[in-house]
Formats: C-alpha cells, structure tokens, sequence
C-alpha cells in the first residue's frame, strides 16, 4: 500500500471516468486495433470466382463532434453528452453486422477529448474505419466539429 500522498494516483473527474467508459464500451463491442500511419491501407479481400485474392482499400474518417459549454457548470454532463453522441454513431455502424459479430476497428487517431477555454467549446474527435460500413456523420479532415445542440435551461437560483 502506497502511503505517501504524493505517490498516490490522481481521483479521476467525472469527465474522465464518462471518456473512460466510452472507450470500454467501444473495447468491448468492437476488435480495437491500430491502423497504419497512412491516408489509406489495404486488408485482403474474398477471392474471386477464378480464386484471385484482392484487395479493398479503406479510407480513414475523421468523427468529430463539438458542444459549446460552460466548462466550469457543466464539464461532466457536457463530456457524457458527447460520448453518448459518439457511441450513438458506432451504434450505427454496429447495426450494419450480424447482431453476434465483433466487427474489426481500425483507430488512426483514438479518441481525444478537447476542451477550449477561450471559445468554450468542448470537443471529442477520431479517425477510424471500421471496415464495411461508411459513417454517415463523417468530417472532411480539417473540417470543424460537428455541433450538437443543447437546449438552455433556465437556472433556479
């Protein structure tokens, strides 16, 4: 047991306990690995009707969704909102395999978290395939996030 204080990990916020479950969500629904450090790479595909093996090339997008917020009130219910935007989205891509697959994802970029003090906006961004199925809310890269709109209620003071 670690009994000096200044060896004793950092308590996780509650922001970073929501990123943390989206990753095991994503962990645990999907084979997780690294791609190559390239625009594109290439896996095997079916072989023909003559038996020749190609291939199919796969394309990186880029996931990228912003809130703007006020860090200081809501960080926590800020980040779950974007995690549960962003497992919404591999929701969707899960739908498109067999209900008892674990489809392959291939990570360019994991997902990082972001929060911009000057323009209060919080964001969460990936690149990734997931090959056999195109992710409708995919970014051109260099392209802002894609905003989600969170509706003000009024304060009871």
């Amino acid at each position: 047991m670690l009994t000096d204080p200044r060896l004793q990990p950092e308590p996780l916020s509650p922001s970073q306990i929501a990123f943390q479950a989206l990753q095991r969500w994503l962990d645990s629904r999907f084979h997780c690995m690294m791609g190559p450090p390239a625009a594109y790479f290439e896996l095997p595909s079916n072989p023909d009707e003559n038996g020749v093996h190609g291939f199919t090339r796969y394309t990186y997008q880029t996931l990228h969704w912003g809130i703007q917020a006020d860090l200081a009130d809501s960080a926590f219910g800020t980040v779950a909102l974007l995690c549960d935007t962003f497992s919404q989205c591999f929701e969707g891509a899960l739908a498109a395999f067999d209900k008892d697959s674990k489809p392959m994802l291939f990570w360019r970029i994991t997902p990082q978290l972001k929060a911009d003090p000057d323009t209060k906006q919080v964001t969460l961004r990936c690149r990734v395939v997931v090959p056999g199925y195109s992710f409708p809310s995919a970014r051109s890269e260099g392209e802002g996030p894609m905003m989600i709109e969170v509706p003000r209620i009024a304060r009871v003071q």
